[in-house]
């Protein structure tokens, strides 16, 4: 019997179903109602499709959030597992970090934390894309908004591509160290493209956390759903412009993710076929 009681959901847009705004996309719901598909963005996200897999035994908490990234991550997974009563054993964290672009602060004024988005243009040049507390709410705040100002005055001084990919190699290492001193069983659903092996201590950490990686195929899961067809573009045939992952996407993560519970002995039952995962649209 399985000790896992709580199932932790961690990281983007691409965790929280993104792209399946239902009540703002009438189009989408014309082509997704025809095939039975809860019109939902909750229901749509692959850790309910992953509680529906487990029978609803396990508490599953989603905690990723459209446009936040790894600064959110790092805080939520260190607030649970400071909580009181916290026992590694009976909980599972499965993680999706984030690449650069994505900046949180805690705005004293509005007692919140909003993000900060931007694009990386060259080695030191950044090109902002906006600020939010909630980007599917809409939420507009003056105090976001002047801490968003403030903020590009300072980093178009301070940026440097490698300084923030280092930024970004540490602070990855150090969550997975965390979880791995407390114990704590996790899988990862995305780690960034720029986690490569430089030296021996390096390669010992990418050993560790590649057995908890979700791929397809060779291919981190990311690059192969992104590259083969899955997003929710090429699932409408166009009638939907969205790159977010599809239904059928989040049905393979929601599968993919209970074969590696299975994998790691965090539940015991029968693997579901790669290729029935790829093929199969539906649960």
């Amino acid at each position: 019997m399985s000790k896992i009681k709580n199932i932790y959901s961690f990281g983007t847009s691409f965790s929280n179903a993104g792209g399946f705004e239902f009540d703002r996309k009438p189009h989408m719901v014309d082509f997704y109602k025809p095939l039975g598909i809860e019109l939902d963005k909750t229901k749509v996200q692959y850790l309910y499709l992953l509680s529906k897999l487990l029978d609803n035994k396990m508490k599953c908490i989603n905690f990723a959030k459209d446009g936040f990234g790894n600064e959110r991550v790092y805080r939520k997974i260190y607030d649970i597992t400071m909580g009181n009563g916290f026992k590694p054993e009976e909980n599972l964290f499965i993680i999706e970090f984030s690449d650069l672009g994505r900046k949180e602060f805690f705005v004293n004024k509005d007692n919140r934390y909003g993000i900060i988005n931007y694009n990386v243009k060259g080695e030191r040049d950044v090109e902002f894309r906006g600020s939010s507390y909630n980007y599917t709410k809409e939420i507009y705040s003056q105090n976001l908004y002047e801490v968003e100002n403030l903020f590009k005055l300072l980093f178009r001084k301070t940026f440097d591509f490698n300084e923030e990919v280092d930024k970004v190699h540490s602070s990855i290492y150090k969550t997975i160290s965390y979880l791995e001193l407390l114990k704590v069983p996790y899988i990862l659903l995305e780690a960034p493209s720029h986690l490569y092996d430089r030296n021996q201590i390096t390669v010992l950490i990418n050993e560790i956390y590649k057995k908890r990686l979700l791929t397809i195929k060779g291919d981190k899961i990311f690059k192969y759903l992104g590259g083969n067809g899955y997003t929710i573009k090429h699932e409408t045939n166009g009638l939907v412009d969205d790159l977010h992952f599809g239904y059928h996407a989040n049905v393979i993560f929601s599968k993919m993710v209970y074969n590696k519970m299975i994998e790691l002995k965090l539940i015991l039952g029968t693997p579901y076929p790669l290729d029935d995962i790829l093929s199969n649209s539906y649960i």
